[in-house]
């Protein structure tokens, strides 16, 4: 008798949760909806007289109006074969946190829910993705320094959970079969670190120094492993 109310009980639990999942698909859905249409009106409209100016001037002169960040002169880069436009760069931002959530997402959903059901995952997705659009509200539409220090730093990071969710290769394997996968996502992460450290040197240093510690913590017990994957990163 124990036993069936036990099992009925859990039964109840997983329902309601299966419930609070399907409605949290649809609420998650319905705002990206009201995101997306938001944005497709405010784009072209207003205009920083301040930051947002001198960020356009920066992209377009990045050696006339030097700084610390370099960002001007990549963009200016990217750009450089179009004609561009205030409007353009916005829509380069869009564009850039659309890619930036859908990497960042992917490993996020990857690493921590590998075991959950399929709607699960695509709510702690959705839910990221809707995260990401709240740098339209909190900082100017135009692309900035911060959006690619965001993208480089979320584009790193996301390498580093792609390389700890890898299969481990066993001892006795060749080396050039199972176990590449976590060197190569780990080569990326390090290179958008890297790149990024062109742009803002200190959040570069600082990531450097998170996924040390974080490599570390993952193989404390193997030093040699750690030094290794170090070394590669």
């Amino acid at each position: 008798m124990k036993k069936n109310v036990t099992s009925n009980h859990w039964s109840l639990v997983t329902g309601h949760w299966s419930l609070s999942v399907h409605w949290s698909l649809k609420v998650l859905l319905v705002c990206l909806g009201i995101i997306g249409l938001t944005l497709i009106w405010a784009l072209p409209r207003g205009l920083d007289l301040t930051d947002e100016s001198f960020y356009i001037l920066h992209i377009y002169y990045p050696h006339r109006y030097p700084t610390l960040y370099g960002f001007g002169a990549i963009y200016h880069q990217l750009f450089s074969g179009f004609a561009f436009d205030v409007l353009d760069l916005r829509r380069a931002k869009l564009v850039q946190a659309l890619i930036e959530a859908t990497v960042f997402g992917g490993a996020f959903v990857h690493f921590f829910y590998k075991n959950e059901n399929q709607k699960s995952r695509l709510v702690a997705f959705l839910t990221l993705l809707c995260i990401n659009f709240v740098g339209f509200s909190l900082f100017l539409p135009t692309i900035s320094y911060n959006d690619l220090n965001d993208f480089c730093t979320a584009v790193s990071v996301a390498g580093l959970l792609f390389c700890l969710a890898s299969p481990v290769p066993e001892a006795n394997a060749p080396h050039h079969l199972p176990g590449i996968g976590r060197y190569v996502w780990l080569l990326g992460s390090g290179f958008f670190a890297g790149f990024n450290f062109f742009n803002k040197g200190s959040a570069s240093l600082a990531l450097a120094l998170l996924v040390y510690s974080v490599l570390l913590y993952f193989h404390r017990s193997e030093w040699r492993k750690t030094v290794r994957l170090v070394l590669v990163w």
